[in-house]
């Protein structure tokens, strides 16, 4: 049981974990403004085992650097399940730059980039930090209170071992009121090695 257990690890430490949350539109706030945002999600299939799932959550800050650009801050964490005798956790800090080419003509339309930093605590692997990278294209439109979104990410994970996938995002914002908006997205990990996993994630985001 313990080997078995030890090899989920090190599967995992291969995978792409839960982390690159979209929860935004190819829109970019304005100089100066800040929105902030409280996330969860769910990821099924994790390392490619049926049986693994991880709930992730956590906190996210948007603020507008200039004309068209976007820095984003974002912390989150994670738990796994689903695997008796097995204790894994996630945190990952992330640093994100958006830039909009298009503005609502007839489109937005977004170019962007993000580096992460890993730590990963698990009862057989120890206690590995890694790195992720990312590389995104961002498209979204305005629909009078509501925003669909839709982005194409290319991650690099290193974290015991390195990993490639494409990540293909469906999302929508809903504006309930002038400063507060509710967002739900669900992403497709398509990894390299020639699995997929699949995570769906709901957020509150106010703007301040």
């Amino acid at each position: 049981m313990k080997k078995y257990l030890c090899s989920i690890a090190c599967l995992l430490l291969l995978g792409s974990v839960a982390f690159a949350q979209v929860l935004a539109s190819a829109i970019p706030n304005d100089p100066g403004i800040w929105t902030i945002a409280l996330f969860g999600g769910r990821q099924s299939n994790v390392g490619n085992n049926s049986s693994l799932a991880q709930t992730l959550y956590g906190i996210a800050g948007a603020y507008g650097l200039g004309n068209r650009t976007e820095l984003d801050l974002i912390y989150g964490y994670g738990s796994f399940s689903g695997v008796q005798g097995m204790a894994m956790q996630l945190s990952c800090y992330t640093l994100s730059l958006k830039y909009n080419l298009l503005m609502e003509v007839p489109l937005s339309l977004a170019l962007g980039a993000s580096t992460t930093l890993l730590s990963q605590k698990d009862n057989f692997a120890g206690s590995p930090n890694g790195n992720n990278y990312g590389f995104k294209i961002l498209v979204s439109k305005v629909i009078s209170s509501f925003i669909p979104y839709a982005c194409l990410n290319r991650s690099y994970t290193s974290l015991g071992g390195d990993s490639i996938a494409t990540e293909v995002t469906l999302g929508g914002i809903w504006l309930a009121a002038p400063k507060w908006a509710w967002l739900a997205e669900n992403i497709w990990q398509l990894q390299d090695s020639g699995y997929t996993s699949g995570q769906f994630s709901l957020c509150v985001a106010y703007t301040l």
